[in-house]
């Protein structure tokens, strides 16, 4: 199913609600192109729901883990293995209660306690829809965006160094990391900006 970002909060609603007649909770999975808009998305849904979001840029490579065996996998800029550990093993088993969050720009880990049991949760960002994490989510969301737009907002967000890694590094491998994993095919809905 394809949207616009006007329609997709409200047909977004419709399906979590439907599962929460089914489940205790759900996960919804939003991941796509940079500055596409997924963590406003996420932010519109946690506004609808008793949800938590929890970020892919918490799950960043530190510097040691930056081998370039690993940067040479599509997706290998996360830290999948404790993402798996801290937050898909505990969600499996209903025992979701911390993770640790990873600052890139300080290269400090943080500890983030979970107080609440959610409705929702939401897992945003870049690399959130890795193979192994899939069947995790109740609902698959991929934003997808223009060229001109894209740069355009990561323009006014970021200095000129970083608009060049976003063009020269980072857009490329989101790129590819979307097409060797065929995301448009594999997702329940884009949302196209």
């Amino acid at each position: 199913m394809t949207l616009s970002d006007k329609e997709s909060v409200s047909t977004i609603k419709k399906r979590i609600k439907f599962i929460l007649k089914e489940k205790e909770y759900v996960i919804v999975g939003i991941d796509g192109m940079a500055a596409s808009g997924k963590t406003t998305l996420a932010e519109r849904l946690k506004e609808q729901f008793n949800a938590l979001i929890i970020n892919m840029d918490d799950f960043f490579l530190q510097d040691y883990q930056k081998t370039d065996e690993r940067l040479s996998e599509v997706d290998g800029f996360i830290d999948y293995e404790r993402f798996q550990e801290e937050v898909i093993k505990p969600l499996k088993k209903k025992s979701f209660s911390k993770y640790h969050k990873y600052n890139c720009q300080t290269k400090e880990m943080s500890e983030r306690k979970i107080e609440d049991k959610y409705q929702v949760y939401i897992i945003e960002g870049a690399y959130a829809f890795r193979e192994s994490f899939m069947e995790m989510y109740d609902i698959k969301i991929l934003k997808l965006i223009n060229k001109k737009e894209q740069i355009s907002r990561i323009s006014k967000r970021n200095s000129t160094h970083l608009v060049k890694r976003f063009i020269e590094e980072w857009i490329p491998r989101e790129n590819r990391y979307i097409k060797e994993y065929d995301l448009i095919n594999s997702v329940d809905i884009i949302i196209k900006v």
